[in-house]
């Protein structure tokens, strides 16, 4: 695999597919919580739906039930003090008493009413707008004795009633169920009973009514599977759930006779179903509530969608806002890069372009500054070493001049030696040409000094050169201190977002809990009946609100997740930076070694700039005593001998000493080309 060397790069790669992968996790983990709460909050709403519903086909059984028990109670104290058409009457005023029931009767047992009749059974029932009584029940044909209804008042204790199955009347032609309440005498003696039916086809009506989402449906079985309402006619009081043709419907009728409450799943053209039931006490009925799988999941598909699409924009954006962020960071670093090694590689001809004012804009301005310093500084050192070069060239002429000088002053001596009559002529022109050499040495004597001082002034500027570069160390030293205050900032908001998660999580629960309110609002409104529509109203807003405020706070825990993860990329990405600046630092680190070496140098060339001034001064002061003695030799013609032994050892003196000036300025010479070999590496 190959190596990535950028930093860019390394940032992009680091965090754009770390970025990119947790933002669709984050997305698939949203789905599957939301998934999971609207699949909770969908249970809750259909049990409370179906509990609601349950509530009121068991209060409407409940109602005509205590029909039938307080006509028991009548009939008990009346018994057969009342004629048919007085029972008649009373049936009517029962019926009334309940909206739920569609007809009564009172049915005593063979030769109770009366010993010569077998049936007495009167009976009253609701005909359209009417309530009419009939007489059709008292007879050998129909024989309700031996009905199921009957039977159950028989089995049953007093004030009690019992629930008969579904059946279809064979008089009425009416479906109907029928609640039995039995009556008996002051000895205990059963004497018939008393009953109180309800239209199968009101209920119908009412569980066909039931609303379950969009596309659900409800339905009702008996205790044994027979089909009650909700389904196709033909189906009602004729057919058995766990008969059904179907082997889905036909298992879920099993499982709902079996576990009695519970959800369940079953097929029904290829699509799944769920369905809820309760079993209703009163009658051991079932009530079955359905709703398609797809229309539960279709919130949370829709949320899918637009998660993703909130995803995938919000992906664009980082990965473009990555791009320009380590763009614009890469760019000033590659720049400060590409400086320092200009720099290290001797070429200070380079700058760079200062575009802002940041700690990479000031750590360029510092570099520059640095750049120009050490410019200046070679340049002053090149102009110094030209300098040098001319100064021994003059040295070494002046030396050799000297020298001829003084090998003619011991020629004229030795001539002097031989030939006395003219030493005083060519005394003269010795002290002459003496003076002369005096005068020059002086001259070379200023020069040496010239230099010595501007090798001085060199070295201060060398030393200002590595200032700067240990101060442009310490600039970047406090950017890489700054990077990590930063990134410390970073961290603490990273803390912040945590705190303002746990806040969104009590709202969301508040909000839950609302919810639920609502709901339960929503059921004592439907139990509430006309009175309580206008509360269902203000309940149904409530929950909307409250779902609102889930909705508000998922998507805000969403957003705080994903700047936890942008906080902790953004933390990787200063440390890259980090490390970026200490390797800016340890190139400074190399400049400022190369102006040490330099400084070195120059301070070695000071010291023996120094060194050769001390001994022009005194071959300066040679010269000067060489004068001295020519003139004393002028005035001691007397004493020539000695004076040209003297004369002759300040010649030799002379000589030596030139000799060292010509050595001294050979050694300028060579360090001068020296210098100047070590300056040409450097471009100004």
């Amino acid at each position: 695999m190959k190596k990535i060397k950028t930093i860019r790069m390394k940032i992009i790669v680091t965090i754009l597919p770390i970025t990119l992968v947790s933002m669709f996790v984050m997305n698939y983990i949203s789905y599957e919580k939301s998934k999971n709460i609207i699949n909770e909050k969908t249970e809750v709403s259909m049990k409370n739906q179906l509990e609601g519903n349950k509530n009121l086909i068991e209060k409407s059984l409940i109602e005509n039930g205590q029909a039938s028990e307080s006509l028991s109670k009548v009939v008990k104290v009346c018994m057969n003090s009342l004629s048919k058409e007085q029972y008649g009457e009373i049936l009517k005023e029962i019926i009334l008493t309940s909206k739920e029931t569609y007809g009564t009767g009172i049915w005593f047992e063979p030769y109770k009413y009366e010993e010569k009749s077998k049936y007495f059974g009167p009976y009253a029932h609701k005909k359209g707008d009417k309530i009419v009584f009939v007489d059709d029940y008292s007879n050998e044909e129909y024989d309700y004795h031996n009905l199921e209804w009957y039977k159950n008042g028989v089995k049953e204790n007093e004030g009690i009633s019992k629930w008969s199955k579904a059946y279809r009347d064979s008089v009425t032609k009416t479906a109907m169920v029928t609640a039995t309440a039995p009556f008996y005498g002051i000895n205990k003696e059963f004497l018939g009973v008393t009953t109180a039916d309800i239209d199968l086809s009101t209920l119908q009506k009412n569980i066909t009514d039931i609303k379950v989402g969009g596309k659900g449906k409800a339905f009702l079985v008996d205790k044994e599977g027979q089909y009650i309402a909700g389904v196709e006619e033909n189906k009602i009081l004729r057919t058995n759930i766990t008969e059904e043709v179907d082997s889905s419907l036909k298992s879920l009728g099993a499982t709902i006779l079996s576990s009695k409450t519970g959800v369940s799943d079953y097929m029904v053209g290829g699509e799944k179903i769920r369905a809820y039931y309760e079993e209703i006490p009163e009658t051991k009925w079932i009530l079955v509530l359905t709703i398609p799988e797809s229309e539960l999941l279709a919130s949370s598909k829709e949320l899918f969608k637009l998660l993703t699409i909130i995803i995938g924009v919000a992906a664009i954006l980082i990965t473009l806002t990555i791009l320009f962020v380590v763009t614009k960071i890469t760019v000033g670093l590659k720049d400060v890069n590409n400086l320092a090694i200009a720099i290290s590689e001797n070429d200070l001809t380079k700058t760079i372009e200062l575009n802002s004012d940041d700690e990479i804009g000031q750590m360029i301005m510092y570099l520059n500054k640095m750049a120009g310093n050490l410019k200046e500084v070679v340049f002053n050192i090149r102009k110094n070493i030209e300098q040098l070069a001319v100064a021994s060239e003059e040295l070494s002429a002046s030396s050799e001049q000297t020298e001829s000088a003084t090998d003619q002053i011991a020629m004229s001596i030795q001539d002097i030696a031989s030939n006395s009559e003219k030493q005083e002529e060519l005394m003269k022109d010795s002290s002459k040409m003496v003076g002369e050499i005096s005068n020059g040495i002086e001259h070379i004597s200023l020069n040496v000094q010239n230099m010595a001082e501007e090798s001085l002034s060199t070295y201060k500027k060398a030393k200002e050169g590595n200032d700067v570069v240990y101060k442009a160390i310490d600039e970047m030293s406090n950017i890489n201190d700054k990077v990590e205050l930063l990134s410390g900032n970073i961290n603490t908001l990273g803390k912040k977002s945590s705190e303002i998660g746990n806040i969104v999580l009590v709202i969301s629960e508040i909000a839950e809990r609302t919810n639920l309110l609502a709901l339960n609002a929503a059921i004592e409104a439907a139990r509430a009946g006309e009175q309580g529509r206008g509360f269902a109203v203000v309940a149904e807003e409530v929950r909307k609100l409250a779902e609102q405020s889930a909705s508000s706070t998922s998507q805000i825990t969403k957003l705080i997740n994903e700047i936890q993860r942008s906080i902790l990329e953004a933390t990787k990405a200063m440390d890259e930076s980090s490390k970026a600046v200490d390797s800016g630092i340890s190139t400074v680190e190399n400049a400022g070694q190369s102006f040490s070496e330099i400084l070195v140098s120059v301070d070695s060339i000071s010291t023996k700039m120094q060194d050769a001034s001390a001994v022009i001064e005194e071959i300066s002061a040679g010269s000067q005593n060489t004068v001295e003695s020519i003139e004393n030799m002028a005035k001691m013609f007397e004493e020539t001998s000695g004076s040209t032994q003297n004369v002759a050892a300040s010649a030799e003196e002379q000589t030596a000493l030139m000799k060292e000036i010509a050595s001294a300025a050979q050694t300028l010479a060579q360090m001068s080309l020296y210098l100047e070999e070590m300056m040409s590496v450097f471009q100004v």
